[in-house]
């Protein structure tokens, strides 16, 4: 008799033992059946990006300056990797992007004819589990080769090659999953750094439409 009473003892604990370990893996740090990479792609470290974008940029000019208004149409491709995979839940929950980008541009109001050149990028994308909208932040770096610097009595660029900087705040809508439709507004400065005799620079807002496939 008390053999049996323990072994219908053993045989409940064994149910809830079944019964209740999905309980316990669902409080730990990840869901049983979701893997967080899986669910993430492609904002996943090692993922690629190839982005293209265009949009106009507006020169901020001081009221009072004399110098010319500039303004400029930009178009160019980026190529991106991601450099970490979105860790734990919560608002800030995302990854880190490095990107290469290569752009030219028209000059369609001002002095010049054109601006081209290359930078650098990081990019934090702020990513939620099986969200269409991907928000992200970038700031950028590089150079420029420009032929605005020939007409001498602008005052803005006074070199062939300048500095150019910049930041962007983004929105990916998620149309399949790896192509994504993209919005951008930011901020762009092209100086040279005082290199030149003059550096007032050219300080721009502006926004681009793009679209980024990932592999």
């Amino acid at each position: 008799m008390r053999f049996a009473m323990r072994k219908i003892q053993f045989r409940i604990l064994l149910a809830l033992s079944f019964a209740f370990s999905p309980i316990a893996a669902l409080a730990g740090d990840r869901p049983l059946t979701e893997p967080v990479l899986e669910n993430d792609f492609p904002f996943v470290r090692g993922a690629t990006e190839l982005q293209v974008f265009a949009g106009p940029f507006f020169h901020v000019k001081p009221t009072g300056n004399p110098r010319p208004r500039t303004d400029f149409v930009q178009g160019g491709v980026r190529y991106g990797w991601m450099l970490s995979s979105p860790g734990r839940d919560g608002f800030l929950r995302g990854n880190f992007e490095f990107l290469l980008e290569a752009f030219g541009a028209g000059i369609v109001q001002g002095p010049g004819n054109f601006l081209a050149g290359a930078d650098m990028m990081l990019r934090y994308n702020f990513v939620q589990r099986r969200a269409r909208l991907i928000p992200y932040i970038h700031i950028l770096g590089g150079g420029l080769y420009n032929d605005l610097y020939k007409t001498r009595t602008q005052g803005l660029l006074d070199t062939p090659l300048e500095w150019y900087l910049g930041g962007d705040l983004g929105l990916r809508y998620r149309i399949t999953g790896n192509v994504f439709l993209n919005l951008e507004v930011g901020y762009r400065h092209i100086s040279n750094a005082e290199s030149g005799d003059q550096n007032l620079g050219l300080n721009s807002i502006g926004s681009t439409v793009g679209a980024s496939w990932f592999f």
